[in-house]
């Protein structure tokens, strides 16, 4: 609802095409394109999906790939992207847009808790150029669509601007009338992941790795025990004694994420105690 309400104040999708797939229950899920008319917003529905036919069951690579086929073939297009709203396998996600042929996103903007994590990025390294999401969980309204849509609707967005503008809106976020000025929000260069990969496999083969205490890392959740915990903490921490490499790898990371932002502290809805 806040991107249909965004297209309306920017007077329509130009030439653009917006098309969202959403499921109401397990079984049921529909295909629409959002269409402008009358300076409004409406649903076309393009078909109605049983999410567990065989082989298309929902969340399996093939049901993924059907749905992107159907993209491509109801918006052709020479760049897309894609906004995700569910959990779903990293793995099984990655083939299903392989095997639909669709190419690699310009970007894939996670509205979920915990999604740009290296692992996420190593995955996702060949579908898509961008990953915009939060190392933590996100609070309730999720993406403020409204502020970012004018820049997520674009092909070539300004992922600075993006993170401004949530951060913005974070810093100063009610709910329920009371104040939780928490977020935390990082874009990645999928392009800069096999960069990495190749710097931490010399990092732990390094013959000067210092030991560390798991305990004394920046957790980035509220799971006890810890689930997530932030790379480049780790890592500096074990390349305490070597300032050369140390340095080598806070220069690959800010390729691999080259814009981010986040509030003093980030919300946890979990008690570590």
């Amino acid at each position: 609802d806040d991107i249909k309400h965004a297209v309306e104040q920017q007077g329509g999708l130009g030439n653009k095409q917006l098309i969202v797939f959403i499921s109401d229950s397990l079984s049921k899920g529909y295909l629409y394109k959002i269409k402008y008319k009358n300076r409004k917003c409406i649903n076309d529905t393009l078909d109605a999906y049983n999410n567990t036919l065989s082989g298309l069951r929902l969340n399996t690579t093939g049901w993924i790939t059907s749905i992107l086929k159907r993209v491509k073939q109801e918006a052709p297009a020479k760049h897309y992207s894609m906004i995700v709203g569910c959990q779903t396998d990293i793995s099984t996600f990655t083939k299903g847009i392989e095997d639909s042929g669709i190419g690699k996103f310009q970007y894939i903007l996670f509205d979920d808790c915990n999604m740009t994590g290296v692992e996420v990025a190593y995955e996702l390294r060949d579908a898509t150029h961008y990953i915009v999401g939060c190392p933590t969980e996100i609070m309730a309204d999720g993406m403020p669509y409204k502020l970012l849509w004018g820049e997520l609707s674009k092909v070539n967005p300004d992922y600075h601007r993006i993170c401004n503008d949530f951060i913005n809106f974070y810093s100063n976020y009610t709910y329920k009338g009371s104040l939780y000025p928490y977020g935390t929000i990082s874009v990645i260069d999928c392009s800069q992941v096999e960069g990495m990969v190749n710097l931490m496999k010399e990092i732990n083969t390094s013959s000067s790795l210092s030991p560390f205490v798991e305990s004394n890392l920046q957790s980035m959740d509220g799971y006890n025990p810890t689930k997530f915990y932030d790379m480049g903490d780790y890592v500096r921490t074990i390349l305490h004694n070597d300032p050369l490499l140390l340095a080598r790898f806070n220069q690959q990371l800010n390729l691999l994420v080259p814009e981010k932002g986040k509030t003093s502290s980030y919300y946890t809805t979990f008690d570590k105690d």
